[in-house]
Order: C-alpha cells, then sequence, then structure tokens
C-alpha cells in the first residue's frame, strides 16, 4: 500500500504529482526547490540560500512520513549514478 506525502504546510509542486509517496519502508520524494511554503516564491537568489531552503523543504516532507532527517538520504538525477548524502551533524 502506497501513501501520498502532500502536507498543506509543503510547497506545492510545480506539475500535477505529488511531492512524496510513501511505499512500506521507502519514501520517495520528488525534486524540490528553494521555494518557501507560504508564498511559493523562490527565498534567495544565491545557491547557498536556495540550497538551505531545499534541505528544509526536504525535511518538511520527511517528517509528514514519519521519517527522520538523521538518515542517510540517496538522491538521484535522471540519467546519473545515485550519490549518498549524509545530513550535517549525522
Amino acid at each position: 500500500m502506497s501513501e501520498l506525502i502532500a502536507p498543506p504546510y509543503a510547497p506545492p509542486a510545480a506539475s500535477p504529482y505529488s511531492p512524496g509517496l510513501l511505499t512500506g519502508d521507502w519514501i520517495f520524494l520528488s525534486g524540490q526547490g528553494g521555494f518557501d511554503p507560504d508564498t511559493g516564491e523562490l527565498v534567495s537568489d544565491d545557491v547557498a540560500g536556495l540550497t538551505g531552503q531545499v534541505f528544509r523543504n526536504v525535511e518538511v516532507l520527511l517528517r509528514a512520513a514519519g521519517m527522520r532527517v538523521e538518515v542517510t538520504v540517496v538522491a538521484r538525477r535522471p540519467g546519473r549514478a545515485a550519490s549518498a548524502v549524509t545530513p550535517a551533524g549525522s
């Protein structure tokens, strides 16, 4: 059984798809941007500010699915190999 993850306090998806899908012990997240969930606007014009917001948006989706940020996240880009990203402080 799968569950869509789209909490009302997360930035809306840019296209007609769910920001997240929980399937068993796995969560699959769509690509996130540096958008403020309240305004829908980009939070910054620099890479550091946008990247920070992306990780805050990912955290919101993980927590909505009952997951923790303190785990290793695997990021995939279409046509590229997966890369492991470990959040700071873990």
